[in-house]
This record gives C-alpha cells, structure tokens and sequence, in this order.
C-alpha cells in the first residue's frame, strides 16, 4: 500500500498536473481470483465510505480467453456488477485485464489492472503483478459531496506527525 503525489500529462488539453493516489500492489502471483480479490479490496473503501453510485467497468488488455472467462465467471459468482467497456482509460502498461471504478459523475476513481510484462520491461525479470490506484483528490471530492465526515474538517486545523522518538515529545 502506497500514497505518492503523481504528476500526469493529459493529451487531451496538452496539460500537465499532479495529483494524489493511494493503492495497491501484489507482485509474484498470477490468478483471476487475486484480480478480483483486488477489484474486492477497492469496493471495499468505497462501500465502506457509503458511495453506492459507482459502476465497474472492466477491459481485456490481452489476458487469454480462459482467464478472461475465468475472471468473469467469479465476479458472476460473487454477484459484482460489471460493465464490459473498450473505453475506459487504461495505463499503457496493462497486459491483462484492466478495470475502472466510477463514482457519480467521476470516471476512474479507481483504475487497476495487471502489468505482468512491466518489470519485465525495466529490469529483464518476468513477474506477475497487479495493482491499482485510488485518485486521492476525486475521492475527497466525493466525500464532500456526500457530506462523508462533515466534521472532520471543522475539528481539525493542522497535523502534527512526528518522525521520530526524539521528536515526539516535542511535537
């Protein structure tokens, strides 16, 4: 689990901007069932904080037809609603199947998908790996929208995290 600050440019309006994510990684195992297991870990976060209006859309990126039909087969199963859609944004380095998450009016609140192929690519090692992204900023939007923990704001002014022992007692 990471929250990083990502900087992103957009084609579209020939723009650049930054925004915050926080997700998921598991590297070195490659099942269907992982994949959903992680699809399952963001609806998660976004039933626990009572967003009910998302959709998941999903994408075959080049993950065989078996696993495809496999991966299908259990979201079928598990009774998660899905949307198969060629159109939603995948990163360039999916090779499997890849998902997105919109909530309301937000597209891809949450993008994942598997990158077998990617460290592969940097550093000449073949693992399977999955991941996903929460854009931090859309959610906060959505919280505030939906007046999720409308006090938090107003009891909070600053943090104050110390980084060490020794800094501790004076923080």
């Amino acid at each position: 689990m990471y929250l990083k600050e990502v900087y992103q440019y957009n084609k579209k309006e020939s723009s650049k901007a930054s925004h915050f994510e926080f997700g998921f990684e598991c590297v070195g195992e490659k099942s269907p069932y992982l994949d959903i297991e992680n699809i399952l870990l963001n609806l998660k976060i976004v039933n626990f904080l009572g967003l009910n209006g998302y959709v998941l859309k999903i994408k075959n990126v080049g993950a065989d037809d078996d696993y495809y039909s496999s991966f299908k087969q259990a979201l079928d199963s598990l009774g998660i609603d899905y949307d198969e859609d060629d159109d939603i944004f995948v990163k360039e380095y999916y090779t499997g199947i890849a998902y997105n998450i919109d909530i309301d009016d937000y597209e891809a609140v949450v993008v994942g998908g598997r990158y077998d192929s990617l460290i592969d690519t940097i550093g000449n090692v073949l693992i399977d790996c999955i991941g996903s992204q929460i854009n931090f900023e859309k959610l906060i939007k959505l919280m505030d929208k939906h007046e999720i923990f409308p006090d938090f704001k107003e009891e909070v002014d600053f943090y104050i995290i110390p980084v060490s022992d020794k800094c501790f007692e004076y923080a």
